[in-house]
């Protein structure tokens, strides 16, 4: 059997131990640019003997992010901040990697966590998105009352 802290060889990558950080969404970067923030929280994993650091999901253009606090590569602007995370992995003992991402159809940048005030989201030209229609054909077709006095509620204050 295999012990965690063994070395291990893919390809011609050799790292130190079979201990991985996954990515995780941090939401604190602002207009994509990593930060000290990032800086300490992957050396300091590093630094605490994993062989590889994921940076969380990194979103390839602005209006794919999962949140506005996603980390980017979609700007020139971007090539410096990661260089240095990329660079402190290193440093302190770890190989860096990069999970990258777009949401699609899901995209937001709403954080998690904040509350929007004031949405025009389920309106189009005045009229109901294809979405919130399709939410009432169903509620109303599966006979989910519950639900779908939530919905009624929510078109009455649009």
């Amino acid at each position: 059997m295999t012990g965690l802290f063994t070395p291990l060889q893919i390809r011609s990558v050799e790292f130190k131990n079979r201990i991985f950080v996954s990515p995780m969404c941090q939401y604190s970067a602002h207009n994509g640019l990593v930060n000290e923030w990032h800086f300490t929280h992957a050396a300091t994993r590093a630094v605490g003997g994993s062989a590889l650091f994921i940076v969380e999901a990194t979103s390839v253009s602005a209006e794919g992010r999962i949140s506005r606090g996603d980390a980017g590569i979609w700007d020139d602007m971007h090539i410096t901040p990661m260089r240095t995370l990329a660079d402190t992995i290193t440093k302190n003992g770890a190989i860096a990697g990069i999970q990258l991402a777009h949401a699609g159809r899901k995209a937001s940048c709403t954080r998690p966590g904040k509350v929007v005030t004031s949405s025009n989201s389920t309106k189009v030209d005045g009229k109901l998105s294809g979405l919130v229609l399709f939410l009432l054909i169903q509620m109303i077709r599966l006979q989910k009352k519950f639900l779908s006095v939530i919905l009624i509620q929510l078109l009455m204050i649009l």
